[in-house]
């Protein structure tokens, strides 16, 4: 027998004997605690990313050449400070929307996965990540519009991007479309005054089509990952992976599944970050009526380029926020369950 075949024989032996392990399932408890923790907790580093990622993919997204230019531009306008622009909003509301997430991915899973289906585990785990984020959704949704129209708005509005332009003679220099917010608070008070209830939860379906699909492949290559490198380490029960072993597993599953849906993701922040109309309004040019419309859009502006713009600065943010997210997770459980 080749090597190749012995690798692939003692692979598929060590996959057998991670599904056929009978590991108790945590308490709710310790999965709501360890969440709300990690969930925080990933957010802090990474929110800087997700900035440059929402206005590379805005409908003015094509003023920037790249992340390093968005990123230059950003701070020279509005300093460090305008990098965290939404964090409020994530640091009080999204922390409980982390919380739902991991708790229902948990307990789907738990139903979905059994330890007996090795050849169709990945399927209990797509579904699961798509439960899961339509449980969220409903909480993470109304965030998400706070968090990217403060993302996307500059203060003042365009300024170094019309400062370029005058220099350079080659942009409009106009500036975002994105009425001025002053924080979190002030964009939840205008969006409920002028759009009602319904602004906040503006793109819900198309949010679930984007994350959904995220959410599941990433599960999908997290839990693949971590049986293979359990498997490899020699571990019969991947729960009992070591942090180095858990950050890579759940670095590369959010780097690929970031890319994988970067067009869906596009189309729903461009959703998301308009105005929504008022009864009788005319609809104005390139106004998006749902996630097809900024699809079909996206690929008139510039094809497969245009959809996949901020697929680097995309997986530059969920690589390593899943990273932590994920890492700190697994660690939390294990600590909350030797604490309480």
């Amino acid at each position: 027998m080749s090597f190749g075949a012995e690798l692939l024989q003692l692979l598929f032996d060590r996959q057998r004997l991670i599904m056929a392990a009978v590991t108790p399932d945590p308490p709710v408890v310790h999965t709501v605690l360890a969440s709300a923790m990690s969930g925080f907790m990933s957010r802090i580093p990474c929110h800087p990313m997700d900035t440059i990622k929402a206005r590379l993919q805005s409908a003015h997204g094509s003023h920037y050449t790249g992340i390093a230019h968005c990123l230059r531009l950003t701070l020279a306008e509005e300093g460090f400070r305008g990098l965290y622009r939404g964090f409020g909003a994530v640091a009080v509301a999204g922390t409980p929307a982390a919380c739902v997430y991991l708790t229902t991915y948990e307990v789907l899973k738990s139903k979905l996965v059994s330890k007996d289906s090795k050849n169709t585990a990945f399927l209990g785990h797509f579904w699961a990540g798509m439960g899961a984020e339509a449980a969220s959704c409903l909480v993470f949704v109304p965030v998400d519009v706070i968090k990217e129209r403060l993302q996307v708005q500059q203060s003042p509005p365009g300024a170094a991007l019309r400062a370029e332009a005058c220099s350079s003679g080659s942009r409009s220099g106009r500036s975002s479309a994105v009425p001025a917010y002053s924080g979190s608070w002030d964009a939840f008070r205008m969006i409920s005054r002028s759009e009602g209830i319904l602004g906040l939860y503006k793109g819900y379906y198309a949010t679930l089509a984007s994350f959904g699909p995220f959410s599941a492949l990433y599960f999908v290559f997290y839990e693949q990952a971590r049986a293979v490198l359990g498997a490899v380490s020699g571990r019969s029960d991947s729960a009992s992976l070591p942090a180095g072993l858990t950050m890579a597993a759940s670095a590369g599953a959010g780097a690929a599944a970031a890319v994988v849906t970067c067009p869906l993701d596009l189309a729903k922040l461009r959703l998301q970050t308009q105005r929504r109309l008022r009864a009788g309004e005319p609809l104005p040019d390139g106004h998006l009526r749902g996630l097809g419309d900024g699809l079909r859009l996206a690929w008139r502006e510039g094809g497969v380029r245009a959809l996949f713009r901020g697929a680097g600065a995309r997986a530059a943010f969920h690589a390593p926020s899943t990273c932590i997210a994920f890492t700190s997770f697994e660690e939390c459980k294990k600590l909350v369950q030797q604490v309480i």
